[in-house]
């Protein structure tokens, strides 16, 4: 961990972090609470397998004709992705770790309706790109790739991803090729940012039992995980703070700063070039080598570097726990698998409504010890909606959340607490999504699986 008082340069940073979320929350003064989602799918051919990279190429000349920029990766050369109007905070189609897995960031909305109508329009995109396919492409609303297993061969071609295994050593960044989550990020203020991180991380174990949505991939049900894609940040790196739960409550923002800060840094950016920073312990410890800094070169050479603050910016996009602040000065909720069509917008209404009643969340989750909320995560990211925590069943504790969130999402005279009935169902028969999926997967085949967790579905 960072030795804040013998690192001055670096406590400005922290310092000037801070004061931008503060100016953040004086442009926000006065609106509802906004959100926005970054909705992962894995793409499929009709067998239910990969899609060739070829594919995912016309995928996005097909966006280009449909008026969106089309991104192109600086050192391959090729496409990568596509914006909206030319706007990646507005709207974001690209990949991610795999190039077998679509990616969409849909911009802040102040409420949730106008996600809802911004799906329906990207699910109608799609099912058009799908058709001139002859219906041979699939997006799936699935935690995970159903049949093809993690490899290199299907690692997104960007430059960003040659510094992985150098900065982690040669374990399996690849597990994140076939990996499919639904994050949400929701406004957050100054005041809120420790609260928030401590709470939805508390929340994790709950909403993983809820949500679970990830037990299918290599073509068999995995018979110990129901949430799978979460599990694999801990294969990745197992014991490593900077994955699953954070390890403690934090006490300010300037104490989780401090923390982001002692991580193991990877990469930073100078103008469209990636240089790799992983040969210094700590971000704390490359920001103090201040004009003797170096970084790398993807061919291994060693360069000058001078720390930037911009480079602080980057770094704590590097901390991959089940919740985290965000450079967009929000609240990223990470914890759960992508959901099925009906459910895309679910984890996005549980967050919002927890962030209305922060307070109330937060003085429930302080009545359990941190260890306890570990250990009940541990069991749900197994059994889902039949796991405990802290010697109780977690549906009980389940119960309570729901309510929270529910008189959340009330409180802002909207209707959106209509989109946690899926969650209420869940609660009501003891089931996760995952529950379902094994179900029709083992009794009606990988064809009818893909024609049920098809995005188009949302159109139903």
């Amino acid at each position: 961990m960072l030795n804040h008082k013998n690192n001055d340069q670096l406590d400005e940073v922290i310092e000037q972090w801070e004061e931008s979320f503060e100016e953040k929350d004086e442009e926000r003064e006065g609106e509802k609470r906004h959100v926005g989602v970054e909705l992962k799918f894995p793409v499929v051919n009709h067998k239910g397998e990969v899609v060739s990279r070829e594919t995912m190429q016309k995928l996005w000349e097909f966006l280009g004709t449909e008026g969106w920029d089309v991104i192109t990766d600086p050192y391959y050369k090729q496409p990568i992705g596509a914006t909206l109007d030319g706007d990646p905070a507005e709207d974001l189609a690209g990949t991610e770790t795999g190039y077998c897995k679509l990616e969409l960031s849909l911009g802040y909305k102040e409420n949730l309706w106008y996600l809802q109508e911004k799906i329906k329009f990207l699910a109608e995109l799609l099912e058009k790109f799908r058709e001139q396919q002859g219906g041979a492409v699939y997006f799936l609303c699935y935690g995970m790739q159903p049949l093809t297993p993690p490899s290199d061969d299907l690692m997104t071609k960007k430059q960003r991803n040659l510094f992985w295994n150098k900065s982690f050593g040669n374990r399996r960044v690849n597990y994140f090729t076939v990996t499919c989550t639904n994050q949400v990020h929701v406004d957050v203020t100054t005041e809120e940012t420790a609260a928030a991180v401590n709470v939805f991380n508390a929340l994790s174990g709950m909403e993983v039992a809820l949500n679970a949505n990830s037990n299918i991939w290599g073509g068999a049900v995995d018979r110990e995980y129901k949430a799978l894609s979460q599990n694999l940040w801990n294969r990745w790196l197992p014991g490593n703070p900077r994955v699953g739960m954070t390890p403690r409550r934090f006490g300010s923002l300037t104490d989780y700063m401090i923390f982001i800060s002692g991580f193991k840094p990877v990469y930073v950016k100078r103008d469209k070039e990636y240089y790799g920073i992983g040969h210094y312990s700590s971000f704390a410890e490359y920001w103090a080598a201040a004009k003797k800094a170096t970084g790398e070169t993807e061919n291994g050479e060693r360069v000058p570097l001078v720390p930037r603050d911009e480079d602080f910016d980057l770094h704590y996009t590097f901390c991959w726990n089940d919740a985290r602040l965000s450079g967009y000065y929000t609240l990223e909720n990470r914890v759960n698998c992508q959901q099925p069509p009906g459910r895309l917008l679910v984890p996005a209404a549980f967050t919002l409504g927890i962030m209305e009643k922060l307070l109330p969340a937060q003085s429930f989750v302080d009545t359990f010890e941190w260890e306890d909320l570990e250990e009940g995560r541990e069991d749900a990211l197994r059994n889902g909606m039949q796991a405990h925590m802290a010697g109780e069943n977690i549906k009980d504790i389940c119960y309570e959340v729901l309510q929270m969130a529910e008189k959340g999402l009330e409180k802002r005279g909207l209707g959106e607490e209509k989109l946690l009935q899926p969650l209420w169902e869940s609660w009501e028969s003891s089931r996760c999504p995952a529950d379902e999926a094994e179900k029709v997967f083992i009794n009606e085949g990988i064809e009818k699986f893909l024609e049920k967790y098809s995005f188009a579905r949302v159109l139903d």
